[in-house]
């Protein structure tokens, strides 16, 4: 799990104004590392986060997660997020329109995906479009986290090897 996967999850989660230093001593899997992170934020900030929020953001690492060991980290998490970035400002709850927004980006990105693997992301994205999320809210992690994968290779990965502006 790279910390592009985990900044859009944690946009997923309603986490906003917060910068993330996800570490630990042991390997973790990109759950336990995204809930980690929503603890400490929820004790932090003393803000309890929706809890069908926090399910579809630890959902979104796993979705991103298995896409990924198809067509690569970055490809994975730039499809989702760009899809997110579009659904959520364009206020998109429509399953073929949701459908052809990532067909699209795939396209768009020069990534193939299998029927399966686009039918897992609408699920998700369907879901993630019925939460009602504010697009302010969510815009500048979205925004970064796009222009981060748009412009790394996958040969950064792990959370722990890479730093980046997320």
């Amino acid at each position: 799990v790279t910390c592009n996967m985990i900044a859009t999850a944690l946009s997923t989660a309603g986490v906003t104004n917060c910068e993330v230093v996800a570490a630990c001593p042991y390997e973790v899997s990109g759950t336990g590392a995204l809930t980690g992170v929503m603890k400490a934020y929820e004790s932090a900030s003393g803000q309890e986060l929706d809890s069908t929020k926090k399910d579809l953001a630890a959902k979104e690492v796993v979705v991103t997660g298995d896409v990924a060991q198809q067509v690569g980290q970055d490809n994975a998490t730039n499809i989702i997020n760009q899809a997110k970035m579009q659904i959520i400002g364009d206020n998109i709850q429509n399953a073929d329109e949701i459908y052809n927004i990532v067909y699209n980006i795939a396209e768009q990105n020069g990534v193939s995906l299998s029927q399966d693997e686009i039918d897992t992301i609408v699920s998700l994205l369907q879901q993630i479009a019925q939460q009602d999320y504010n697009y302010d809210d969510v815009k500048a992690t979205l925004e970064q986290v796009d222009q981060n994968t748009s412009e790394s290779s996958d040969d950064i990965g792990d959370v722990a090897d890479e730093e980046d502006d997320t």
